[in-house]
This record gives C-alpha cells, sequence and structure tokens, in this order.
C-alpha cells in the first residue's frame, strides 16, 4: 500500500472508531439506566453484574450502531480532508472521488469480517445469555408463537411451553390427535414429555376423545413421531437472534410442519446482505463530497449523506418485516435494500467521475 493509501485508511480509521466507541458509551448509559430498575429488584446491582450486562449489551449494541457510526466517522474525515484542502489537493492530481475511496478497501474487508462475526457469533450468544438473566429487553420470551410453540409429529399437532422449552424442558404440554384427512380425533393434556427413541413419552396426562364427553386419565403415553428438542429450542427464540448455522437447521427440520419459514429465510439472508453495508456506508461520504467540496458545504454533505443512512436503515426494516411475514420473497426482502445502495454508490462514483460542472472538476482550494 502506497503512503497516500495508508494515510487515508488511517485518518479515516481513527475517526470511525471514535465515533463508534462514543455511541456504544453512551448507549450503554442509557441502556443501564432503563435495566437498572429490575436490576435492583432481581437483586443484581453489583458491579460485577452490571460490568457482566454491560458486556452482554454491546454485541447488540454494535449491531445496531455500527452502520451510523461508519457514516458519521467517514464524514468526520472527510470534513477534515476538506478543512485542509487535502481531498481537492487529490482530486487535482487526477484522483477521483471513487479512486480517494478505494484507499478504504482494506477497513471496509474489516468492518464486513466484524459486522459477520458479531453478528452471527457474538449476538446470539449474548443474547441467550440475556434471555436467561431475563434483565431490561429480553425480560420475555419473544418467539415466533410467543409463550407457546407448536410442532407437527406424526399425525399429531403438538404444543409445549416456549419457556420450558428454552430451558430443555416439555411442560404444559398439548397433542391435538389428527385421522388421516386432518379432522381432530382426541385431544391430549400433559404436565410434561420427554423425548425417546422412537417418540415422546407423555407422563401424567388427560385424555379427552372428540365426541364422546370423557375425560380418561393415564400416567404415561408414548406417542410416536420424532421430534428435535434443539430445533425446538431454536424456534423458541426469536429469528434474528439466531445464528446462520442454527438457521439454517430450523429451515432444515422445515418448522416441524407448523407455521411458515419466512422470519427464518429472511434473517438468513439478511445477516450474509447486512455484513457489506458498513462498508458501503463507508464510502458514501467520499463520493458524496465531490458536490460540497468547498467548507461551506459540508452541512449540506453531512444532512444528505446522514438522510440517506436512515432512508436505507428504515427502508431495509420495512423490507424485512414484510420478508418475514411472507408479503415478500425472503432473497427480495433482504438483498434488495443493499443491492439498491450499492447501485447508488455507482452512480455517484460516476458521476463524480465524469459528470459534474467544470468549475467541480477544476475545483480549486477555497
Amino acid at each position: 500500500m502506497t503512503v497516500l493509501g495508508r494515510y487515508i485508511l488511517q485518518h479515516t480509521a481513527v475517526r470511525v472508531l471514535v465515533v463508534l466507541f462514543t455511541f456504544l458509551a453512551f448507549a450503554l448509559v442509557f441502556d443501564l439506566m432503563d435495566a437498572g430498575p429490575e436490576m435492583v429488584q432481581e437483586g443484581r446491582l453489583a458491579l460485577g453484574q452490571m460490568g457482566w450486562y454491560a458486556l452482554l449489551r454491546l454485541p447488540s449494541l454494535a449491531a445496531e450502531l455500527l452502520p451510523f457510526a461508519v457514516v458519521i466517522g467517514a464524514l468526520f474525515a472527510v470534513a477534515e480532508l476538506v478543512r485542509r484542502h487535502e481531498l481537492v489537493a487529490l482530486w487535482g492530481a487526477s484522483l477521483s472521488p471513487a479512486a480517494v475511496a478505494a484507499r478504504l478497501w482494506p477497513l471496509a474487508l474489516v468492518l464486513v469480517a466484524f459486522k459477520l462475526v458479531n453478528d452471527d457469533l457474538l449476538v446470539p450468544r449474548a443474547a441467550d445469555s440475556l434471555r436467561a438473566w431475563g434483565v431490561g429487553p429480553f425480560a420475555h420470551v419473544f418467539g415466533r408463537s410467543g409463550e407457546l410453540l407448536w410442532a407437527r409429529v406424526g399425525g399429531a399437532v403438538l404444543r409445549v411451553d416456549a419457556r420450558a422449552v428454552r430451558e430443555g424442558r416439555l411442560e404444559r404440554v398439548g397433542v391435538f390427535r389428527l385421522d388421516g384427512n386432518g379432522v381432530l380425533v382426541e385431544r391430549i393434556e400433559a404436565e410434561r414429555a420427554r423425548v425417546v427413541a422412537d417418540g415422546l413419552e407423555l407422563a401424567r396426562l388427560v385424555r379427552y376423545p372428540v365426541g364422546t364427553g370423557r375425560a380418561i386419565r393415564e400416567d404415561r403415553m408414548r406417542l410416536p413421531g420424532s421430534v428435535d428438542l434443539e430445533v425446538l429450542k431454536l424456534m423458541a427464540r426469536p429469528a434474528a437472534e439466531l445464528s446462520l448455522g442454527e438457521l439454517a437447521r430450523v429451515l432444515a427440520a422445515e418448522g416441524f410442519g407448523i407455521g411458515p419459514s419466512d422470519p427464518y429465510r429472511t434473517w438468513w439472508h439478511h445477516r450474509l446482505a447486512g455484513a457489506a453495508v458498513p462498508a458501503l456506508f463507508l464510502i458514501l461520504p467520499f463520493l458524496l463530497a465531490r458536490e460540497f467540496h468547498r467548507a461551506g458545504g459540508l452541512l449540506r454533505l453531512a444532512a444528505q449523506a446522514i438522510a440517506m443512512a436512515f432512508f436505507y436503515q428504515i427502508a431495509s426494516g420495512l423490507l424485512v418485516a414484510l420478508g418475514e411475514g411472507g408479503f415478500l420473497p425472503p432473497p427480495l426482502a433482504a438483498w434488495l435494500p443493499p443491492l439498491t445502495l450499492a447501485l447508488a454508490l455507482a452512480l455517484l462514483a460516476l458521476r463524480a467521475e465524469g459528470g459534474g460542472s467544470p468549475a467541480l472538476r477544476h475545483a480549486q482550494p477555497a
């Protein structure tokens, strides 16, 4: 890498890191203030426990704040280069905005890798620990079916308590046995169940055959079929908190035949597509800077870049929600926003390369 490349890279990386750490510090303060009352009630206000909570919250906060921290940090870098007339000098030396932004490729790769590792490895593990702790925004189970999980087991539909499943137990078990035409023939309510080689073993149950008006109590009963308790535990967690491998396991099980797989398929694609977003945000201010090359235009540059970042995040969240609900194909919902952003950046690069007015093409330091 050339001296110029190292200078631009270091200049931008330092500002991105400073902004990211600042955002995370403020977010942690407000998050601790929000979770403080619950931690007091749980008797967990010790300094060590608060530090552990803050450490566990860092991955999810970083996942939310990283794109904005990158675009703000890049804006600071561009503003400093414009203020010292260095960016205009680079353009005068026949370096286009795209060529300047290309010097940031090592930082872009680091951001992509960090985004993937953080969202796919750190966020699921930290969220699972916080969910078990039951404090702050992780105090409740937010699975696809709320407090209950449904699965198809052989010729029956199984209903279990989601919180118990997350702890590896099957409790509040309901079984709805169907005939070959899908008509309910018997309802079974059991206190608990356990997975055995050939299905489920129900314990302390009551059977209600349809049309008989009878309630038959039994101590034990075998329900034939196949149940993967580990996949049930994954389904008891929000799709957004699962890693790529865990999402693939749920998709392979096809949700046990109950409910759509759109949330899991959408988040599988979104996890991959979203990794490129910080890198795209990194070069956005450098491509916009050609239109606002004078110091007086920095406010408009910042306003346009931040507005584009906010609009992107809102549009991406909306499309992901539509994909989860089955209103859009999951690949389209996940990949359309980053591909559209990449196309917009390519058009900005082409415009800055040969478009612009003569005054911009021959810009001199203000």
